[in-house]
């Protein structure tokens, strides 16, 4: 996967759908969304409405609570 790929396409969709999240979720909730192409070029773009530091404790989080079901 690369992170530092433009696509201004995919970045237009991201960003409007950032938006109808934001103001769909109640107050003092956040989000993450990620978009990625399949493929051996894969590329991920991601939105979040969280600070990046925040985001990435959020993230490892979600990693540890899942590691579990990945090991079976």
């Amino acid at each position: 996967m690369s992170f530092s790929v433009r696509n201004s396409e995919i970045e237009t969709i991201i960003v409007y759908l950032g938006k109808i999240i934001k103001a769909l979720l109640p107050e003092g909730w956040g989000f993450n969304l990620q978009i990625f192409s399949v493929g051996e070029k894969g590329e991920m773009f991601y939105i979040s409405s969280a600070p990046k530091e925040n985001m990435l404790e959020i993230l490892q989080e979600f990693i540890d609570k899942t590691k579990p079901f990945r090991e079976h």
